[in-house]
């Protein structure tokens, strides 16, 4: 079923950017999080967890960036059949998509609707809308919820891959069940992509607020903004980023900024940068990338600037 693939290659994107996967924590019940109003403390217990929970996010946007910004427009087409060779492509009547609706392959149903100005490409002023009430595909993935995506703005040629886009996406327990595991995500996405020039691609996404779940795990951001610019011939990435986090895996929330672009190598190891996270009472970590196989974490328990322990430890291990 060309839909259900094309809208499974789409989760692990949106994953990615709210830092969702599976796994359990030690903070309670998975769920919506409203961020609470106190900042979360950093010790030398705490300090390692969120420490491993904003890498987590580092590591989640750079995946979302080896789709090279191409994937969006494609999957967005693709999702509602609007490619030639899909078998499963909708008739359009007056440029009116639906609302139509399907049996899944594996049970359950699926309805999609919108409005497009080029039955064949994206442009601005498109809307789509899909629902999914237990849509399986037969193989084990189940999808519930809802999506909505509006397009604003489209310039250049998507066919040749030389285009820019800048898109808004609405998910309202959105959730994907693979053989038993997967999770939910809530809240709004927005995309903006430049890939006018093949030497450097960038996309920039933002949120509001964004949560997900999974298992007993949950994230939640705010006030979130990632740059990442892609170099596709050297197959290098530089990312910027900031933002406010909540998790189950820790009380209370922290902020935290790119101070110096992250670089991923082609390996998607990080070999520089250096992320600044801000907790409770002025307490700060710092996260110094000194090189593919080596990070600094140094931690400034009481605020005073001064910093109280150094940790050694490596990308992987963060990521573990």
């Amino acid at each position: 079923m060309s839909r259900m693939t094309s809208l499974l290659s789409l989760v692990p994107i949106l994953c990615g950017v709210a830092a969702c996967g599976g796994g359990g924590g030690d903070g309670g019940a998975a769920g919506s999080i409203a961020p609470p109003a106190q900042m979360a403390a950093i010790s030398s217990q705490s300090g390692p967890v969120i420490s491993a929970a904003v890498a987590g996010s580092m590591s989640s946007s750079e995946n979302l960036s080896g789709l090279g910004g191409l994937a969006i427009p494609t999957i967005a087409l693709s999702t509602i059949g609007l490619e030639t060779t899909d078998a499963f492509r909708p008739p359009i009547a007056a440029l009116t998509i639906g609302p139509e609706a399907i049996d899944c392959n594996g049970g359950g149903s699926a309805s999609f609707s919108g409005e497009v100005n080029d039955p064949l490409t994206l442009a601005p002023g498109d809307t789509l809308s899909f629902t999914y009430a237990d849509c399986a595909d037969g193989t084990g993935t189940v999808i519930d919820g809802s999506m909505s995506l509006t397009v604003s703005a489209v310039t250049g040629d998507i066919s040749l891959g030389t285009f820019s886009l800048t898109l808004t996406m609405d998910l309202q327990n959105f959730q994907i069940i693979d053989n038993g595991t997967g999770g939910s995500i809530d809240g709004d996405i927005s995309f903006a992509l430049d890939a006018t020039s093949q030497q450097a691609i960038s996309i920039t996404i933002s949120s509001n607020m964004l949560t997900a779940t999974a298992a007993n795990q949950a994230v939640t951001i705010s006030n979130y903004n990632v740059t990442v610019t892609i170099d596709p011939l050297l197959g290098s990435v530089s990312l910027e980023s900031s933002g406010t986090v909540t998790s189950s895996d820790f009380t209370g929330q922290i902020s935290y900024t790119t101070t110096q672009p992250v670089i991923f190598s082609s390996a998607d190891v990080p070999t520089s940068g250096q992320i600044v996270v801000n907790g409770a009472e002025d307490a700060t970590i710092t996260i110094n990338i000194v090189s593919d196989t080596q990070i600094d974490l140094e931690f400034d328990y009481d605020g005073n600037g001064t910093v109280d322990e150094v940790v050694m430890t490596t990308w992987q291990e963060l990521n573990d």
